[in-house]
């Protein structure tokens, strides 16, 4: 069948067959290799197009259902010689990963950016900023707020520096929404030993250097030892913590571990009910979760909670 779209702004047509998919329609018959071909099952987004401005995967779309319709893919988002704003921040940040999903991340992240509209403040929170080694990571602070974009980047102390019963962060952003910020703030929310031990920890570039290797080893360790209980975490992680699904027992396990003095974080309340967070800790803490893992898990079963 005939198949008549508009693609990028250009209108074309071509032969597709009753099944095909407009995934491979692009690819195969119009020659726009850009949107990738992976999963097939709408999961991983490599394949992502805006198809009349709403994001799709479009391996989960009938070529004949895009007839009449207008298509924008990755090779569309440039305009004459300048790349769109999402893929040059991609090549400031060096965010290519494998560089295979890239094209469905970008077309994904400026469809995200083209329905926030202008007055609406974007909030990004860098609670574990600190403990990121990878320099070319994306920083708010510097590529965001100080370019003037409306974004309130949020960081605390609360983590990598351990002064979370000092209740203290920052935010950098519009002055305009810093100032009516401040129209609302209480008065003594922030104490002044607070202050001082927040500017303190800011000084000591080596104290901070120190908590990165400390929690380096302590992922280390922790991987280590979900993976000898047959666990496979995801990494690598930039945080403090590792994210592992446990398959349908999730919950069971946090109550088995929660009675033996393991406390876990389940991750259903986040779209995750088979999944865990688990912090890294020191080497006893890690040693009293393996051994804690083995009382709780049957052996011959692997993962499978124990009463």
């Amino acid at each position: 069948m005939k198949v008549s779209l508009t693609v990028n702004g250009e209108r074309l047509e071509g032969d597709a067959w009753g099944g095909e998919s407009l995934l491979t329609f692009l690819r195969d018959t119009l020659e726009l290799p850009g949107s990738k071909n992976a999963c097939e099952q709408g999961e991983c987004g490599s394949c992502s197009v805006l198809f009349d401005g709403t994001l799709v995967c479009s391996c989960l779309v009938l070529a004949a259902q895009a007839d009449g319709h207008a298509v924008v893919t990755v090779e569309g988002l440039a305009r004459e010689e300048a790349l769109h704003p999402v893929q040059q921040a991609f090549v400031d940040a060096g965010a290519v990963q494998c560089g295979f999903c890239t094209p469905g991340l970008v077309v994904a992240t400026a469809a995200l950016l083209e329905r926030v509209p202008e007055h609406v403040l974007t909030v990004i929170d860098e609670a574990y900023f600190q403990y990121v080694e990878d320099p070319s990571f994306p920083d708010a602070i510097e590529e965001a707020a100080k370019r003037g974009r409306n974004v309130l980047a949020l960081r605390t102390f609360s983590k990598i520096f351990g002064l979370a019963g000092l209740r203290i962060g920052y935010g950098v952003g519009p002055a305009g929404v810093v100032s009516a910020m401040r129209k609302v703030q209480r008065a003594f929310d922030v104490t002044t030993p607070a202050q001082e031990a927040a500017l303190a920890s800011l000084d000591d570039d080596a104290e901070l250097e120190r908590r990165r290797a400390v929690n380096r080893d302590a992922m280390a360790a922790l991987e280590a030892v979900l993976r000898e209980h047959g666990f496979d975490p995801i990494s690598p992680a930039v945080g403090n913590f590792l994210f592992v699904d446990v398959g349908e027992d999730a919950a069971a396990l946090d109550q088995r571990l929660l009675r033996r003095g393991v406390i876990v974080r389940p991750m259903g309340s986040f779209g995750a009910p088979s999944a865990l967070r688990i912090t890294a800790g020191t080497p006893e803490e890690i040693a009293f979760l393996a051994e804690q893992l083995d009382a709780v898990l049957v052996p011959e079963a692997g993962r499978i909670p124990v009463s």
